[in-house]
């Protein structure tokens, strides 16, 4: 049974989502400010599929929601990070109009990391 089958009932079962369905609920929980970024970088049949399958959710339980999440999480390999100028000016030159963010990059490059327990320098 497809998770759209019945709207009047939530989803209570995360493994009987699709993948389309599943990345909606993922969309959906990260809010409008940040799934905008991420339907730009989809195409156009990735983009159909997905608000399809979002159209057609209906309620989704937050344990469901919280379980995707992790899920997600879990699926970006292995969750370290690590942080550098070179990646952080990739970052901001692919979100900004290049002027834009050389001058933000220029303006934060002067702040420096405050030890633990002060405040952040401005």
């Amino acid at each position: 049974m497809n998770a759209r089958a019945s709207k009047s009932k939530a989803i209570v079962d995360p493994s009987r989502l699709s993948g389309p369905e599943k990345a909606a609920v993922v969309l959906l929980a990260l809010g409008p400010r940040t799934h905008a970024g991420v339907w730009r970088q989809l195409d156009e049949e990735e983009i159909k599929v997905i608000s399809q399958a979002m159209a057609g959710l209906g309620q989704v339980t937050s344990t469901v929601v919280e379980d995707l999440l992790v899920e997600f999480v879990s699926g970006m390999g292995g969750g370290a990070i690590t942080g550098s100028v070179e990646l952080t000016q990739k970052l901001l030159a692919s979100i900004m109009p290049a002027t834009r963010s050389t001058a933000s990059w220029r303006r934060s490059a002067v702040r420096r990391v405050a030890p633990c327990g002060t405040s952040w320098a401005t």
